[in-house]
């Protein structure tokens, strides 16, 4: 429960999660479990409002352990009192912390994958172009034979080869 942005109570596993001893940070401000000034302030301006209408808040936040490794923490919170806010707020958090950079390993191998796809496919490409080039060159050299064979190169004449293929 927070109250002015200030702990009044919390559980245990709230505690543990963030590495703190058990009443540790009962009349803590939040801010103690912040990254900086500047992450507490812009969660007071995006949930607070929401609070004062007596509306839920849900999202996520970047929180700092008592050791000062950050984790992403899934939050949900509501007014006690929608008709009085000054009772203060439940706020109920969740590490994904090892979910978010499972998800982020996981983009950036399929981004390896999509890579590895496209440089594969580039080169099959290049092989299907130089296959058909190839192909080309040997009809050329096949019909370059023929004519050698059966055409007089000085005078592009048929002979005797090509009479005699004739004549059969």
């Amino acid at each position: 429960f927070l109250r002015d942005r200030h702990l009044t109570r919390c559980n245990k596993h709230f505690e543990q999660m963030l590495g703190f001893q058990p009443g540790e940070l009962l009349g803590s401000s939040s801010r103690r479990w912040y990254v900086s000034d500047d992450a507490w302030e812009e969660v007071g301006r995006r949930c607070y409002p929401s609070l004062t209408f007596g509306q839920l808040y849900e999202g996520e936040v970047e929180l700092c352990r008592k050791d000062g490794t950050p984790l992403i923490c899934e939050v949900r919170s509501k007014s006690i009192d929608p008709a009085d806010p000054s009772q203060g707020s439940v706020w109920i958090a969740m590490d994904v912390t090892e979910r978010k950079q499972a998800q982020a390993a996981l983009a950036m191998a399929h981004e390896r994958l999509e890579q590895q796809v496209q440089d594969r496919t580039r080169e099959l490409r290049d092989t299907v172009d130089s296959l058909h080039i190839e192909i080309r060159d040997r009809k050329a050299d096949q019909e370059r034979i023929y004519w050698l064979a059966h055409y007089d190169p000085l005078t592009g004449l048929p002979n005797r080869t090509l009479l005699a293929e004739r004549a059969e």
